[in-house]
């Protein structure tokens, strides 16, 4: 008798012990998600690698005025493929004509950085991104593009936007870094507005 109930205390000390670890591991999960949530939220997590590319294939608007970049992307340093990228924070005035020549010009024949920012909708696949050109004259051009201070490269769309090719598009600034750099461009166009005054 004495030897069940000391069975029986074991076991209760055990299945305790098990639904402890239990509620531990799933407190855990929970705080994680969170983290990840507000990560997403305010924009740590949706910029990507930036990777060097030389020329670019073809430039595209799609229906709703959004412009897609084709590149050629190698895969682990040897295999080339295409890849298709929408260029994000701008989009097109039916222009076709003039996005493709000003990417001629400030693209053509000479190396870029497509900087990939990840969506911030969980099912959103399509690859995004924005244009960068590296200082050509800069002292820190044997650095690693992802070691390079933000001053030493120069973002197209800034440019895109002060020439009017393109207008900027206001739904895709979501995030807390999303929003501040939108306050830039709206610097941008006040200066544009005082200048044309």
């Amino acid at each position: 008798m004495k030897k069940v109930v000391h069975l029986q205390k074991k076991l209760k000390i055990f299945f305790r012990k098990r639904w402890e670890i239990m509620l531990f591991n799933l407190m855990t999960l929970i705080f994680l998600i969170l983290v990840l949530f507000i990560i997403k939220k305010m924009g740590f997590g949706n910029y990507g690698k930036k990777i060097i590319v030389r020329n670019y294939l073809d430039v595209s608007l799609s229906e709703e005025n959004k412009i897609f970049i084709k590149i050629k992307k190698k895969l682990f340093h040897l295999i080339e493929r295409e890849k298709t990228y929408e260029i994000k924070y701008i989009r097109g005035k039916n222009n076709i004509g003039e996005i493709k020549e000003y990417f001629d010009v400030a693209l053509k024949d000479q190396d870029f950085i497509i900087k990939e920012i990840n969506s911030s909708k969980f099912f959103d696949f399509q690859k995004k991104a924005i244009i960068l050109l590296r200082n050509p004259i800069s002292v820190l051009n044997k650095i690693p593009i992802n070691f390079l201070p933000e001053t030493e490269l120069k973002s197209l769309i800034y440019e895109m936007a002060e020439f009017e090719i393109v207008e900027i598009e206001k739904s895709d600034f979501k995030t807390f870094f999303e929003k501040m750099l939108y306050l830039k461009f709206k610097k941008l166009g006040e200066k544009y507005e005082e200048k044309n005054y």
